[in-house]
């Protein structure tokens, strides 16, 4: 079990050598409407990941959707989805699957993919730790892994940079469009593709209590994160603690983002603590605070409690890891790497779930 979590983290640094850390404008190919206007269902990714580990050429086949048993443009839906989740990924040999900004040309014939790390020891295989994703944790980690792949450009925006706590759909596309010219001046966007952008996005993560029944409303496993909420026209992201969200998981994506976003000088601790500011957890790009809509308090507290002696998975007493508030400076510390902490904290979550 240890190995299997480890490279649940491990599996992700090797993403962020593309540049998927990268500020500034036009650090990355900016990707919209690949989805086929389609969110990730209940058990797409796990179909994805075992095609893939079946047979690593599945996707270049043009019957692939009936070895899925989805329509065509499902299929490209599942392979998009289980790229931009971090869980498969091209063979350098392979040419890559995106085809420009927009969804058409991305779907190569002679695709050849691989599995990461972290699909092939969550979800694939019979020692899987969570291979049907029934985990809440692992849909939180799945979220935070979305943006860091960088393959969802407005999953990225309204995440990261959107300045709306409560909003419109016309709203977060207007904003979104405004970005996008600012930003990406030299692709060609349609604004089509943002607006089904927006319009997924929305229906992947808000459950609309008002609404008739659709297949729609109860076949995005993201609502279950409770992170956006629907009122009528408008949308409002849940700001601060969230009952779904693991403690450790905060506590886990913290470490991760210390680990890859320090120099090593701020993050090697063979020569004593090391540490990553509030400041950088609340504010930086792509940071899991974000992810995670937190406030300063809810972190803290979250951190805490990881910290805290105790039976619980939240309670851990973790030696390796503390709290320090200097001059009002609070920051995360840790005494040792804190990748191998993240995968410790990791595994404590998923024991906890199967004991």
């Amino acid at each position: 079990m240890h190995r299997i979590i480890t490279v649940l983290v491990a599996a992700t640094t090797a993403m962020r050598s593309g540049g998927a850390w990268s500020s500034g404008a036009n650090s990355y190919t900016a990707t919209f409407a690949r989805h086929e206007t389609f969110h990730p269902r209940y058990g797409w990714l796990k179909k994805g990941v075992d095609l893939v580990d079946h047979d690593p050429v599945a996707f270049a086949s043009d019957d692939v959707h009936m070895n899925l048993g989805v329509g065509k443009n499902m299929a490209h839906a599942i392979r998009y989805w289980c790229e931009a989740f971090g869980l498969i990924v091209p063979l350098p040999s392979s040419p890559a699957s995106g085809g420009g900004a927009e969804g058409g040309g991305g779907h190569t014939k002679r695709a050849l993919h691989q599995l990461t790390h972290a699909a092939r020891d969550l979800i694939a295989g019979a020692q899987a730790l969570d291979p049907y994703i029934e985990s809440t944790a692992t849909l939180w980690w799945l979220h935070y892994q979305l943006l860091k792949t960088e393959k969802a450009t407005t999953w990225n925006f309204a995440i990261d940079h959107f300045g709306r706590t409560t909003f419109t759909a016309d709203e977060l596309e207007h904003d979104l469009r405004a970005y996008v010219r600012s930003h990406y001046s030299d692709h060609k966007i349609a604004d089509s593709s943002l607006a089904k952008d927006v319009h997924l996005f929305l229906r992947m993560y808000a459950f609309d209590e008002s609404s008739t029944f659709s297949e729609d409303s109860i076949d995005s496993p993201f609502i279950e994160l409770g992170l956006l909420q629907k009122r009528g026209k408008e949308y409002t992201f849940v700001i601060g603690a969230k009952p779904t969200l693991p403690d450790a998981i905060i506590a886990a994506a913290c470490l991760d983002y210390a680990g890859v976003t320090l120099s090593p000088s701020k993050r090697d601790a063979h020569t004593g603590s090391k540490s990553i500011s509030f400041t950088q957890l609340m504010q930086g790009d792509l940071s899991p605070v974000k992810a995670f809509r937190l406030t300063e308090n809810s972190l803290y507290e979250a951190l805490e409690r990881t910290l805290t002696p105790g039976p619980s998975p939240a309670g851990r007493g973790e030696k390796d890891l503390y709290l320090s508030d200097t001059a009002g400076v609070k920051q995360l510390a840790f005494k040792s790497d804190p990748l191998k902490l993240a995968h410790k904290l990791l595994k404590g979550v998923y024991r906890h779930a199967l004991s």
